[in-house]
């Protein structure tokens, strides 16, 4: 058991020193939100809310930057319980227990607007998909939103309900994230 523990704490230690060699920043719910909502084709609109998520910007080859979004599938919400089981039922049926979206960029992530294509993976399909950001500078701390829109026909997903309670297959999200300013914020987030 003793081994066990100390090679995670060995694990652990490799990845924090990593992180801070290569100058990542990460931030959590606790500096923002990551929202959107669903509609049923019968026109109702329900919200969609990432209770939990994980975002890492972080230098890799070249002068690119990489930007890692992690969402926990048991922590996205829709405010209704009997909708929120049935979602994970039929929409988070895999193995994965994660979305995430990854995008490897050289562009100036500085103040004002972005497209930044990337790679959307949910229940483990891996689908080309483009957030449409807008960062400004408040203070010395960055605000990141932005939105993204998702077809559940591109993951294989036949959407959830029954007659006028059916989803549609389109799902549209949105974000607002607040960068704390730090060095390494700045070295990654380049003011204009």
């Amino acid at each position: 058991m003793k081994t066990h523990t100390n090679r995670s704490k060995w694990i652990a230690s490799a990845l924090l020193m990593a992180t801070m060699a290569f100058g990542a920043v990460t931030v959590t719910e606790t500096a923002g939100t990551i929202t959107g909502n669903g509609s049923t084709k019968s026109g109702s609109t329900f919200p969609i809310k990432a209770q939990s998520f994980e975002i890492t910007l972080s230098e890799s080859a070249a002068a690119a930057k990489t930007l890692t979004v992690i969402l926990p599938v048991k922590q996205i919400t829709t405010d209704n319980w009997l909708r929120d089981t049935h979602m994970r039922m039929s929409i988070f049926k895999g193995d994965s227990k994660e979305v995430r979206f990854t995008a490897t960029t050289a562009a100036n992530l500085a103040p004002g607007t972005l497209d930044l294509p990337g790679e959307l993976i949910i229940n483990g399909i891996p689908v080309p998909n483009t957030l449409k950001l807008t960062i400004t500078q408040s203070e010395a701390d960055f605000i990141v939103e932005g939105s993204t829109t998702v077809l559940l026909s591109d993951y294989g997903i036949k959407p959830p309900g029954m007659g006028p309670m059916k989803v549609a297959n389109e799902l549209n999200l949105q974000f607002s994230v607040t960068v704390p300013g730090t060095e390494k914020t700045e070295t990654l987030l380049s003011r204009r």
